[in-house]
């Protein structure tokens, strides 16, 4: 079912999700082939460990993105950020063929690389209720299925593209994805949003409004990004070293590799979905199951036997999806429309920061515990956060028993 229902936005929802769909394939492409290209060069876990950190640290520009969507109109920031990824993803190909290419230039690549995904997804955020304001919470939802639906069928296209050792293809498929948005501009037409912050606001004034409207319901949004927080620390990481284990410890060819992130799209896939059906239940009990979820995948990542670590990725990939559409849902229905991209950037700033903290973590632990016991190290740290919730879902189960 399309989730916008006129004729009109229907046609142009359509596109712009065609359109978005194109190029998160080509993303998904570029997380298969980035972990091999850092493997064959290095051979290190701590190498694809800084890999990873550097993406997340782009993540700390986030309030600043968040600002200037909301001070000025998101139409150009997609444009440019959709322009800007395009360029600096073809350096990798470019470099790889040359036979130049080292770790070092491969860390620059993957911050500014995510600089340009998150100067994107900020805008993006803001301008989805822009188009479809009579139905931004089901549009909004349709795209993160669209999204999801391509990280199970990016990583499937890029496997049998590696199975006949075509890393190069991939990596300059990536690199034209980003223009597909682009060009269905003229059809999709992204309304070109007047600022709707004032123009003299000084810039740590107007950094500190995206917290403040969070402190407002704080009730909510303090269990909210806790969560996120816990599962950030090993989302971000996870995929990379599972396939460091795949490719070390167990020989795995590239292709099979490619294929073990197709568990964690399904895992995705479900995660989207399965908030329609947590949504019956009080926060606490759906921030509890989420949290588990993610714990058990964990745990399943550090079994000797090389199966498990596909399940355990689908199973983090379950839990940090169901919890990233609950984000956006909740910032849709109590955030203003004005404020909404200065709101959404604190709270993954929170979240990208903790998976900063967590790679260089799990990066420093590899070399000397080992990568399955440097995830256990993961695991009791993210299940702090789930404390809250499991100690309200203990309490609301004994407030339920009938008095003896």
């Amino acid at each position: 079912m399309t989730p916008v229902r006129s004729a009109e936005p229907q046609r142009r929802y359509r596109l712009y999700v065609l359109g978005n769909s194109l190029n998160n394939l080509g993303n998904a492409f570029y997380l298969v082939v980035l972990p091999l290209v850092v493997y064959r060069l290095t051979g290190s876990s701590l190498s694809m460990a800084l890999t990873v950190a550097a993406e997340a640290l782009s993540t700390l520009l986030l309030p600043l993105w968040g600002v200037w969507v909301d001070r000025t109109s998101p139409l150009a920031t997609i444009a440019a950020a959709l322009m800007f990824q395009a360029c600096i993803s073809a350096v990798l190909p470019l470099g790889l063929a040359g036979g130049w290419l080292t770790a070092p230039d491969v860390y620059v690549i993957s911050f500014l690389v995510g600089v340009g995904a998150n100067a994107l997804g900020t805008a993006q955020a803001r301008v989805v209720p822009m188009m479809f304001p009579a139905s931004k919470a089901r549009a909004s939802a349709g795209l993160t299925t669209a999204y999801t639906a391509t990280t199970v069928v990016g990583p499937l296209l890029a496997a049998a593209a590696l199975a006949h050792h075509q890393e190069l293809s991939l990596m300059w498929a990536n690199s034209v994805s980003f223009l597909a948005p682009l060009a269905l501009w003229p059809w999709t037409r992204i309304p070109a949003a007047r600022p709707v912050a004032a123009g003299r606001e000084r810039l740590p004034a107007s950094l500190s409004a995206g917290l403040a409207l969070l402190r407002q319901q704080r009730a909510t949004a303090i269990p909210l990004v806790g969560a996120l927080v816990a599962l950030g620390l090993s989302y971000s990481v996870a995929a990379v070293f599972a396939a460091y284990r795949l490719l070390h410890d167990f020989h795995w060819p590239d292709a099979a590799v490619g294929l073990m992130f197709v568990a964690l799209g399904l895992g995705g896939l479900v995660g989207t979905r399965l908030p329609l059906w947590q949504r019956r239940y009080p926060l606490h009990t759906w921030l509890a199951m989420d949290l588990a979820l993610n714990a058990m995948g964990l745990a399943a990542m550090m079994a000797p036997w090389p199966g498990m670590i596909p399940v355990g990725l689908g199973l983090t990939g379950v839990g940090y999806l169901s919890l990233a559409v609950a984000r956006n849902l909740w910032l849709q229905e109590a955030v203003p429309t004005t404020h909404l991209a200065r709101a959404n950037a604190t709270i993954r700033t929170a979240t990208g920061g903790a998976g900063l903290v967590g790679t260089v973590l799990l990066g420093v632990l590899s070399r000397g515990v080992g990568v399955e016991w440097s995830f256990g190290v993961l695991l009791l740290l993210g299940a702090l956060p789930a404390l809250w919730p499991l100690g309200r879902l203990l309490r609301s189960g004994a407030s339920s028993r009938p008095a003896s």
